[in-house]
């Protein structure tokens, strides 16, 4: 049981730095990558569950709760289908809970405070800072990859179509951001002694 423990937090791990290094060089989360850490995870559940762990049910309760917590941003355009997908196949290789504490949601927390902090750092540096908080007063920037980071609606009629010309550019690599979110889950966890990891 240890061992095929041990492999899936390698394997959560892998995921992750994969993920983060596509989106970075080629602006994508492949298919390659998630769907068969997504099968993985299920799998090694499942191989788990023999141990009565009950691996398998964590799992899935875990991507069912990110269809519910990203399924809307999803439907409304602010995040890509490729993590949406990023974030099912962390919930399968991960689970919803580790010692009784809902990772996944604090795998959601820490990629949408890591998303906001790119995205203020991207408006920073094209010096767009003061129209994008006020075109999107709840930093949802840091969930609308390669969309407008604010909305024409809330500029005056004369100048909406200039103001978004000038930061319809402006988009983030919302990939980079869950797959560091969840990296710093893991590592908080794993400070605090929450991992399932198997003792020497």
């Amino acid at each position: 049981m240890s061992d095929w423990l041990i492999a899936k937090h390698c394997a959560l791990l892998a995921l992750l730095i994969v993920a983060a290094y596509t989106d970075l060089s080629r602006g994508k989360v492949y298919n390659w990558c998630t769907y068969p850490a997504m099968f993985l995870g299920l799998a090694m559940g499942y191989v788990l569950d023999a141990y009565g762990s009950g691996n398998l049910v964590n799992s899935v309760y875990g991507m069912l709760l990110v269809a519910v917590i990203f399924g809307l941003p999803y439907f409304l355009r602010w995040i890509c289908a490729g993590d949406l997908k990023l974030m099912a196949a962390i919930a399968a290789l991960a689970g919803a809970k580790m010692a009784g504490h809902y990772f996944i949601v604090y795998a959601a927390v820490y990629s949408a405070v890591v998303g906001a902090v790119i995205a203020i750092g991207v408006l920073i540096w094209k010096g767009r800072l003061w129209a994008g908080l006020k075109g999107s007063a709840h930093l949802l920037v840091a969930f609308r990859r390669g969309r407008r980071a604010a909305s024409p609606a809330d500029a005056d009629a004369g100048s909406a179509s200039t103001e978004a010309e000038r930061i319809e550019d402006l988009t983030i690599p919302y990939g980079f951001a869950i797959a560091s979110g969840t990296m710093l889950a893991w590592f908080v966890f794993l400070a605090r002694g929450l991992l399932q990891l198997p003792r020497a």
